[in-house]
């Protein structure tokens, strides 16, 4: 079965799909590519059944940040939760987000 979770999102090239807040669902992480005139990087909250809350993260200016087939989630710290990395095309940098949720 396919459902549409968000139509309002900006090339998203870059996904992936983590439990983010640690409730045992799996969320959903969607970096931006080509969205104008930023691109964000939003979770979107797993809230049960069809039901999906977006958090937006960041909200970096297109010219400085894009999000290019790279967002994963990873322990990047070793503390149990899920911290964000990706990296750009246009913007060739790599961004960590932290995730401070459960701390």
């Amino acid at each position: 079965m396919r459902r549409i979770i968000a139509a309002d999102v900006g090339g998203g090239f870059s996904m992936d799909a983590a439990d983010m807040n640690g409730d045992g669902k799996i969320d959903i992480i969607l970096g931006e590519h080509r969205a104008k005139p930023s691109n964000r990087m939003i979770i979107f909250e797993n809230m049960g059944g069809i039901n999906w809350r977006p958090h937006i993260i960041d909200n970096g200016l297109n010219t400085e940040i894009d999000h290019h087939d790279g967002s994963q989630a990873f322990d990047m710290d070793g503390d149990g939760d899920m911290d964000i990395i990706s990296i750009g095309w246009y913007n060739p940098k790599i961004w960590l987000y932290e995730n401070k949720a459960l701390d």
